[in-house]
């Protein structure tokens, strides 16, 4: 799996052994023509790439070269950088020419004339930097020429070169000789000499435009020296661009007039290059345990990365900043999300910044989410299809590839193209795709790490015996996950085998009872447990009725009243197959139904004052529609053993209000849209009831949403429901309810101490 500590620093190759695009033999002869080229006047080639493309590398492997050579020029290695004004620069390079000169190599390649010729160029630099490049431009007929072009061409003539040349006056009578003599000696020195002078200044494109003019007119300065070669390296768009804005004159016509040998850096290859990045990517794949030999799944992965990865790299640099990129993003997540959408996403996060944002500002319309079950319609597809449109035009001719590489990512994208809604584009969280809104919040890092592990949970569903899945299923109930393994197992039905579908459906059996049923009901989303119900439906249909009743049996025999209780969602499923009102096929023969729904009334009727006092438990009430005679028994057994529990009574009436969602929040209250269907446990009580139960020491240690329902009964038996009715509500407000419950607190005798 890669790490962080994977971060690929930018650093050039030192060596043609490193050479991974086949620029050497290029380099080899540049480093020839520099070496072996003589002429009365400099000879200067331009080395022209794109940042990043490796020029730095290049320059590199032709100083190797260079230095091999028994003969070896006096190479001198100038950095424009490190100066921050055109003075500066000036003097710097004929200061760093003349030491080099002066130096133990320069006296072994120049003879006796290095020490007299690096002492005039160190005068030279005085009097060039003193007066200046424009100034120059005057004096020195070659600049003039080249300045002719430039707007202020005349005012560098009349009025600078004046001020330049005062300035310029001290270090001329201090050398007691003009800058041409100094030149034209220096000229006369360099002819006799066997050796050239190779002058390489890299990083050119990365100075300021002023300082780019001022080093191109550095160059042409010395171009009467002899034996003077340079190697300048830059990106030729960047530096004919600055050449036009600070002098107004054709950048190109302008390295006409200063190069003698432009090169461009061969590209880098296409495969040398997709290799880089492979090389750094396949383990990661590998280690994730994609399946490849999954025909779609292969061809979205190749997708994804030539058409979001390659395609925008075409330059080392580039490619390294990709893997830099990837080795952030994909550290920690282990193997949560799919190789295939890491790898995209690191793309659009790198090199469409304003599309990965438009996925982010949009993830819950275009990602599956376990909270949302709809969509907005035409009128958002339509906005979504114009915002994305809007950011694709930006990329020009990348927006038809990447929209269609967009929706390999995201499914929903496609229905969003159509003018229709299309068919639902639902993803599981455990395929590990970002389509799926919690593992696109885990990839951008504003969630931490699930509790539970994708590696784990496949563990569960396919490796782990009962005894070991039922723990886990405990653990995993408790910690919040419950969906987690219900996703995954729902995604991998059709690859169970018999047996693993039995083993499952005997763990969820033995731990119905003891699931945690704290999660409200939602009218957009299932809870966990019911989600697990239906599940347990699932495997149990593909056993067949026989396997299904022998499990069912087996785990009952040890059942508890709270282990039955726990099946009101498992049941309330079976129920609709077996009375014939939905479409699904029963899993339990009718015998075995019989007696589990005996069991579980029974379980009901003994545990009915805790059950009405739990918090909207959603199978309350369930055994009054399992079976209509049975039903009426223990509505009668109820009535006779908790009638006088007034508690009981107002708590069961309470949990009968229907809970509604507006705009205005949640509310409680009668349905009048539509007639009871089943007879009430017990009479209704009255407001006073009511209120005596809320002002009752007992009343604050009940769920909140409990004490809302109670107040809410209490504002429609004292009078509130005709106010409702007249208003055209069909529920209690909340803020109604909860100005009730803080009244009875404060009017409460204990105060609920």
């Amino acid at each position: 799996m890669t790490k962080s500590t994977d971060i690929s620093q930018d650093l050039p190759i030192k060596s043609v052994k490193e050479d991974l695009f086949s620029r050497g033999e290029l380099a080899r002869r540049c480093a020839s023509i520099l070496q072996e080229v003589h002429s009365d006047n400099a000879f200067v080639i331009g080395l022209s790439g794109p940042w990043g493309s490796g020029k730095t590398s290049f320059v590199n492997m032709v100083r190797e070269y260079l230095d091999q050579q028994d003969d070896a020029p006096l190479i001198i290695n100038f950095n424009a950088w490190l100066y921050s004004s055109q003075e500066q620069l000036v003097k710097q390079f004929f200061s760093e020419l003349g030491r080099a000169i002066r130096s133990d190599s320069g006296e072994e390649r120049l003879g006796t004339i290095s020490s007299r010729v690096g002492s005039m160029l160190t005068d030279y630099a005085d009097i060039v930097s003193a007066a200046g490049v424009d100034a120059l431009a005057v004096v020195f007929p070659a600049l003039l020429a080249v300045n002719t072009a430039a707007p202020l061409a005349k005012v560098a003539e009349k009025r600078v070169a004046k001020r330049a040349l005062q300035m310029a006056g001290s270090a001329l009578k201090r050398v007691d000789k003009t800058a041409e003599q100094l030149r034209d000696e220096i000229a006369e020195l360099l002819k006799p000499c066997k050796s050239n002078i190779v002058v390489i200044i890299d990083d050119v494109d990365r100075l300021p435009g002023e300082e780019i003019r001022a080093l191109f007119k550095l160059v042409n300065l010395v171009a009467s020296f002899p034996h003077m070669t340079f190697l300048l390296a830059y990106d030729r768009g960047v530096v004919t661009r600055a050449l036009a804005e600070v002098q107004g004159i054709d950048g190109e016509a302008y390295l006409e007039k200063i190069v003698q040998l432009p090169i461009d850096l061969p590209p880098a290859s296409k495969d040398i290059l997709r290799k880089l990045v492979s090389d750094v990517l396949e383990p990661f794949i590998n280690a994730s345990g994609l399946n490849l030999y999954d025909a779609s799944e292969r061809r979205r992965l190749v997708g994804v990365f030539d058409d979001l990865v390659m395609r925008r790299i075409e330059t080392p640099r580039q490619a390294k900043r990709y893997l830099n990129m990837f080795n952030m993003v994909s550290a920690g997540l282990g193997k949560e999300i799919c190789p295939t959408d890491v790898i995209g996403m690191t793309a659009v996060m790198l090199f469409y910044p304003n599309v990965s944002r438009w996925i982010w500002n949009n993830r819950d319309d275009i990602c599956t989410s376990s909270q949302r079950t709809f969509n907005f319609g035409e009128s958002r597809n339509s906005y979504l299809k114009e915002s994305l449109s809007a950011v694709l035009d930006d990329e020009a001719d990348d927006a038809v590839l990447l929209s269609d590489s967009l929706r390999l990512l995201f499914p929903k994208l496609h229905s969003i193209a159509q003018k229709g809604q299309g068919a639902s584009s639902s993803v599981s969280r455990e395929t590990g795709r970002v389509a799926h809104i919690d593992n696109l919040e885990l990839l951008y890092g504003t969630v931490g790490q699930p509790t539970v592990s994708r590696e784990h949970l496949h563990h569960l569903v396919f490796e782990a015996d009962e005894s070991e899945l039922e723990t886990e299923l405990d653990r995993i109930d408790y910690q919040g996950d419950l969906k987690r393994f219900v996703e995954s197992a729902k995604l991998s039905i059709p690859n169970l085998s018999v047996m693993r579908k039995e083993s499952i459906s005997c763990a969820l059996f033995g731990v119905f009872g003891r699931l945690r049923r704290e999660e409200q009901r939602s009218f957009l989303s299932l809870t966990a447990v019911e989600l697990a119900a239906r599940l347990e439906i699932d495997l149990m249909r593909g056993l067949g009725t026989e396997k299904a009743d022998a499990i069912v049996l087996e785990a009952t025999a040890s059942y508890s009243n709270e282990d039955y209780v726990g099946l009101s969602e498992f049941l309330e499923e079976e129920c609709a197959a077996h009375a014939g009102s939905d479409s699904r096929e029963n899993c339990l023969s009718e015998d075995t139904y019989s007696r589990l729904t005996n069991a579980y009334v029974t379980a009901i009727v003994e545990e009915f004052p805790r059950i009405v006092r739990m918090d909207d438990f959603s199978g309350k009430f369930l055994w009054r529609h399992i079976d209509a005679a049975l039903g009426r028994d223990a509505l009668e057994k109820i009535r006779s053993l908790y009638g006088d529990d007034q508690q009981t009574r107002v708590l069961c009436a309470a949990s009968a209000l229907a809970r509604w969602t507006g705009a205005d929040g949640i509310g409680y209250g009668r349905s009048h849209d539509r007639p009871e269907r089943y007879e009430p446990v017990f009479d209704d009580p009255d407001a006073d009831e009511v209120e005596e139960v809320g002002k009752s020491a007992e009343f604050c240690g009940l769920p909140e949403e409990l004490r809302l329902r109670v107040a809410s009964l209490y504002y429609l038996l004292s009078g509130g429901e005709s106010q409702l009715e007249s208003a055209g509500e069909h529920k209690v407000p909340l803020y109604k309810a909860e100005e009730i419950v803080r009244r009875w607190e404060s009017e409460s005798v204990s105060g609920y101490e």
